[in-house]
């Protein structure tokens, strides 16, 4: 079993989310950002299998997501109903402070995969049309989430900002 707070996708590597840490040079004044106020932010995106940390709780349980993906709810030890990072109780997760809830409350740039979501929505949808599960699962975003275009623009938006990669799996 994989750590909590980490899934293994099917070709065996870790996915979690992309963590990147603003550079000395993000920190100068003179220079442009592309996200809002990089200096003192941690921008990450979700793609892959952690896409589904941005989503609230009812498309947990109504789309079966922990079941479909196999991950457990740190609280129960059972497949996860409900987004496991958000607003956890205190002492479930390894360290409090990494619930998205708490890390967006911190200044953290949050943007998650459009292209997850539309594949992963998808695939889950059931008797839903994909059009209307997609639509569902974008609406039910945790606020402060911000929905872009792939994980791998929002990096290189990031890296443009002077923030720089590091992968977090």
């Amino acid at each position: 079993m994989a750590p909590i707070g980490r899934e293994r996708s099917r070709d065996g590597t870790a996915s979690w989310w992309t963590p990147m840490r603003p550079t000395r040079a993000s920190r100068s004044p003179s220079r442009t950002r592309s996200w809002p106020q990089m200096s003192r932010r941690l921008p990450s995106s979700f793609c892959a299998t952690a896409r589904f940390l941005s989503l609230g709780h009812g498309v947990w349980a109504k789309y079966k997501i922990g079941e479909a993906f196999k991950i457990i709810d740190p609280e129960t030890r059972a497949p996860a109903t409900k987004n496991p990072f958000l607003d956890p109780k205190p002492g479930v997760l390894l360290m409090d402070d990494m619930a998205l809830d708490r890390l967006l409350a911190k200044g953290a740039v949050v943007g998650a995969c459009n292209v997850a979501l539309q594949v992963q929505s998808k695939m889950l949808a059931g008797n839903v049309r994909a059009e209307e599960a997609a639509a569902e699962w974008a609406a039910s975003m945790v606020p402060g989430v911000t929905l872009i275009p792939s994980g791998t623009w929002g990096v290189n938006r990031a890296q443009e900002g002077g923030c720089t990669y590091c992968a977090g799996g």
